[in-house]
């Protein structure tokens, strides 16, 4: 779990002097900071902007209120699951895994934007959108510690993170603000696939560290 979490075993960890002598200017000069600030804005925003309204996004749907409940859990367990998950395919993709997770995420927006087709379709698509979201916080530790190496890693991944506060704090407000001006949820729907894409393009042209 350590590893899957971004600190992988066997390294030393930083001595104080170290962690003093540690300079963010640079950090906020570097294009992969960039990238990775991007990178988990995108990937983490539709959760932040949709997952708190599933279940009204359900309800306007027209799914049952029992199914529109339920899909919560469904989702909560795809989360849990996808932050493992990814973690495993990070070891084995490396990098690569960044792309992947956002395409990912992105095809989750679209799935639950259809997820009104039928019950077992909504719960299908909370279940993969659950997935795809826990993966962005379980890949972008170990990106961050892959690219800038562990002994850093407690001093830049927070850093990387204020990105996913932001997404938090303009994700909900502008999904019930798209709402409140259109009366539909469609509409929050493509803002935040919008944001995944241009998040994607965003990460892939400022990242230049190997796999």
């Amino acid at each position: 779990m350590l590893r899957l979490s971004g600190f992988p075993l066997g390294y030393p960890l930083p001595t104080s002097r170290q962690c003093r002598r540690f300079r963010y200017g640079p950090l906020l000069r570097d294009r992969e900071f960039w990238a990775l600030a991007a990178g988990i804005f995108a990937a983490t925003y539709p959760g932040l902007s949709l997952i708190g309204n599933l279940k009204p996004i359900g309800l306007w749907f027209g799914v049952p209120e029992v199914v529109a409940t339920g899909a919560i859990m469904v989702l909560a367990a795809g989360n849990g699951l996808g932050r493992v998950a990814w973690g495993v395919v990070y070891d084995k993709l490396g990098g690569r895994t960044v792309g992947v997770c956002m395409a990912a995420v992105a095809l989750s927006v679209v799935g639950l934007a259809f997820g009104g087709c039928s019950t077992a379709l909504f719960l299908s698509a909370a279940m993969f959108f659950g997935l795809a979201y826990g993966g962005s916080l379980a890949i972008f530790p170990a990106r961050v510690s892959h690219v800038f190496t562990p002994k850093v890693l407690g001093s830049v991944y927070p850093v990387v993170l204020v990105a996913h506060g932001l997404a938090g704090i303009t994700g909900a407000p502008l999904q019930g603000w798209a709402y409140d001006m259109t009366g539909s949820h469609y509409a929050g729907f493509g803002i935040a696939l919008a944001v995944t894409l241009a998040g994607w393009a965003v990460y892939a042209r400022l990242s230049r560290a190997p796999g």
